[in-house]
């Protein structure tokens, strides 16, 4: 155990390496697929997809989306550089770990810029306005907590006169903490970046494991949002592509 500390506090030289062409085609290619992913969300059926989702898929897709969310993606990024100083060489982690620094930094900056500039409705409340469970620009006049409040009031109306509209309680759990702005989709952001940040200096010491684990996360991080009812598929196709 000495040792190996030994060896990463030394910086000592990985046992692999994979070329610069190589790796750029690799991040390059992840991030197109990614792309693609996102692009692919058009296809869904024009119906309302929350409503239709039964609880053995929305409670897996809300735990999911969960580990972008606060307090959980603070766990996440934190399990990512943990990762990151067991198995990358000193040098390798400490770039790393300056660029996931850098990286999320600027998520923060985009997400909490972009968000109030936009005005964006979440699909979810232009939808219950066409019910007649609220009116939009109210709901969006109103402060974090009053909001709350009003969703909270238009759930128990839905349940009370929609009989016809069946809603899991994941996704009514979701629909209570996302409250502001739709654009961009912040856990999209967040779950890009982290991926494609770690997994080039991954990459870079040919380990490919953790990078296919974030890719597939990232994935399925795309489609929960719109699956959930929270995001339009443009805020997370130019969330894909910042």
């Amino acid at each position: 155990m000495c040792a190996a500390k030994l060896k990463h506090q030394q910086g000592s030289r990985p046992l692999h390496h994979v070329s610069a062409v190589k790796l750029a085609l690799l991040c390059g290619g992840m991030w197109a697929l990614l792309m693609v992913s996102a692009l692919c969300l058009w296809l869904l059926p024009l119906s309302y997809v929350a409503v239709e989702l039964p609880t053995y898929i929305a409670q897996p897709l809300f735990w999911l989306t969960s580990t972008a969310s606060f307090p959980y993606g603070i766990v996440s990024i934190a399990v990512v550089i943990g990762l990151g100083y067991k198995h990358l060489p000193a040098y390798r982690f400490r770039r790393l770990f300056m660029a996931l620094g850098f990286s999320l930094a600027m998520v923060l900056v985009i997400h909490q810029t972009l968000k109030p500039q936009f005005h964006q409705a979440r699909p979810n409340v232009v939808w219950m306005q066409q019910l007649g469970l609220l009116k939009v620009d109210d709901f969006y006049a109103q402060s974090k907590v009053q909001r709350f409040t009003t969703m909270q009031q238009s759930l128990a109306q839905l349940d009370q006169h929609q009989s016809n509209v069946q809603l899991t309680k994941a996704v009514k759990t979701h629909w209570l903490e996302q409250l502001n702005y739709s654009f961009p989709s912040g856990h999209t952001l967040l779950a890009i970046s982290l991926s494609l940040v770690v997994s080039f200096y991954f990459l870079q010491s040919g380990m490919a494991g953790l990078p296919i684990a974030l890719f597939s996360w990232s994935v399925l991080m795309q489609w929960s949002r719109i699956l959930l009812g929270v995001h339009w598929v443009q805020d997370v196709a130019v969330s894909t592509f910042l």
